[in-house]
Order: C-alpha cells, then sequence, then structure tokens
C-alpha cells in the first residue's frame, strides 16, 4: 500500500489517539441542513440556550374562507372553520443585558413563510400581512419554507428555551 501506517500512527500509538480525537472533532463540526449553523446563520454559541427566554409571536393568514350558515332565527352557525396557515413568525431574544451575550430584545428570527398554498385572506387587520408579502415574485421580505422556521423553533425547543407570549396554545 503507498500509504505507510508508521506515517499516520498505529490503532495502539500516541498519534493513534490523536487522529481518532482530531477524527471526533471534524465529525462534531460537520453541518448539516438542520444544524443551527446553517438554518439560523450564527454559531450554536451566539443562539439562546437551556433556561434562556425567547418571545414569539406568530401571524397566520387564511387558507380556506370560514362556510357559514344562518338559522331562521338569526344565529350564526359555523359549518367549516377558516383554515389558517402561518404567513410569520418572529422571535425576540430575552437574555439579560447582563449577559455577555447583549441581545435582549433583538429578533433573531423575523421569517415570512412561502405559502405552499393560495392565500384567501391575509387577515390584515390582526396579521399586518399585505398582498404580496409571501409572494416570492414581489415580496421586499426575505422569504423562507415552513419547514426551515419549524426546524429553528424546534432547536429552540430542544435546547431547553423557555417561549413567552400571547395565545400560546395557537
Amino acid at each position: 500500500s503507498p500509504l505507510k501506517p508508521q506515517l499516520f500512527g498505529s490503532k495502539h500509538g500516541k498519534a493513534g489517539r490523536r487522529s481518532a480525537a482530531a477524527s471526533a472533532i471534524v465529525q462534531e463540526a460537520q453541518l448539516t441542513m438542520a444544524s443551527p449553523e446553517v438554518i439560523f446563520g450564527r454559531s450554536r454559541d451566539r443562539l439562546p440556550g437551556k433556561g434562556d427566554l425567547v418571545a414569539i409571536d406568530c401571524e397566520f393568514v387564511a387558507l380556506s374562507p370560514e362556510i357559514v350558515t344562518f338559522q331562521p332565527n338569526g344565529r350564526r352557525v359555523v359549518k367549516e372553520p377558516m383554515r389558517l396557515g402561518l404567513g410569520r413568525v418572529s422571535v425576540l431574544d430575552g437574555r439579560s443585558r447582563g449577559s455577555h451575550h447583549n441581545q435582549e430584545g433583538k429578533h433573531f428570527i423575523d421569517d415570512y413563510i412561502i405559502s405552499p398554498e393560495p392565500i384567501v385572506d391575509f387577515l390584515t387587520r390582526f396579521s399586518g400581512l399585505r398582498v404580496g408579502d409571501l409572494d416570492p415574485s414581489v415580496s421586499p421580505h426575505h422569504l423562507v419554507p415552513l419547514k426551515i422556521v419549524y426546524l429553528k423553533l424546534r432547536h429552540l425547543v430542544d435546547v431547553g428555551c423557555i417561549f413567552v407570549g400571547h395565545g400560546l396554545t395557537n
């Protein structure tokens, strides 16, 4: 073989142990599409971690209209509720100014989501979203697929961030 084992160390020699340690570092540094460094575009140590507060706000759009009927007495009956889709997610860093991160109140997620289906109502009076905001051909915002937003939020849940916000059950 053109590779001589003595040049790289044997399995049991000192150089072999360094190789194993070096391999572990290289493997740990390998990035995948789900790595925080890839999905957030910043290093892990700059992201909130276990026990850190993050404030979340979500805006929704209607993907189907609400179907209602009215009874003879005028009572409104919802036959089929409006189907909602996620339109925007904003997450603020709640780490205090006393920490070395000094990120309190700064958003680190402000994603507009590409809708996989036509939007029937932007619910602008609630969401602030307007026609064109979620259209890749005309939007002034950076649009991302829903899966990327899920990966970001999942990372924050998995590392133990504490979410605060209103209507978290939604």
